[in-house]
Formats: structure tokens, C-alpha cells, sequence
């Protein structure tokens, strides 16, 4: 059982957003993004 590397990752955090991601050797890519709602 050998380790994923990572080829490609990435982040955009800032105060009511967020936006990262990643994509690995093995073929698995995540990418994951929010924003803070309300008053």
C-alpha cells in the first residue's frame, strides 16, 4: 500500500469565504468551498 502524492493543491481563505482543494496521483481530486451567511 503506497502513499497518494499530491500533484495540485490550492486555497482561497478569506473573511466570510472559503475556497480549497486538491488533486492526488492516484486519481482523486476534492475540492470543497463555503461562504458565511447572514446579518
Amino acid at each position: 500500500n503506497e502513499d497518494a502524492n499530491v500533484i495540485k493543491s490550492y486555497s482561497d481563505v478569506g473573511v466570510d469565504q472559503f475556497k480549497y482543494g486538491l488533486e492526488l496521483d492516484n486519481s482523486i481530486k476534492a475540492d470543497q468551498e463555503g461562504h458565511l451567511e447572514g446579518d
